[in-house]
């Protein structure tokens, strides 16, 4: 019988509670957290807003409308993609990690 793969934690355990402001300044911690990730916010036309990160050659893009209309929460489809993207990026940072620590036990005589 096969284990079940782990829960991944969520940057974002509440999806449906989730202010602008506060999804920006969560990402933003998030890639001050990871050295060589580097996060970019461009606004778009209308009321969306552009996530980037950028990390080495890799590069991950999002798409987020800004809450209009009376309200502040972000729809939380969009949370959980983002929670997606974030997961990719872990998963990078991990094998790109990895990748240098077979490389410097290599090395060594």
């Amino acid at each position: 019988m096969t284990k079940k793969p782990a829960k991944r934690k969520s940057l974002f355990p509440s999806p449906k509670n989730v202010r602008f402001s506060h999804l920006i300044s969560t990402l933003e911690k998030f890639a001050n957290e990871n050295d060589n990730l580097q996060f970019s916010l461009r606004e778009a036309k209308g009321s969306h807003t552009v996530i980037k990160f950028t990390l080495g050659d890799y590069k991950w893009r999002y798409t987020v409308p800004r809450p209009h209309g009376g309200k502040n929460k972000v729809l939380p489809v969009y949370i959980r993609k983002i929670n997606k993207m974030i997961w990719e990026i872990e998963d990078v940072i991990a094998s790109l990690e990895d990748t240098s620590e077979d490389e410097n036990n290599g090395d060594s005589p």
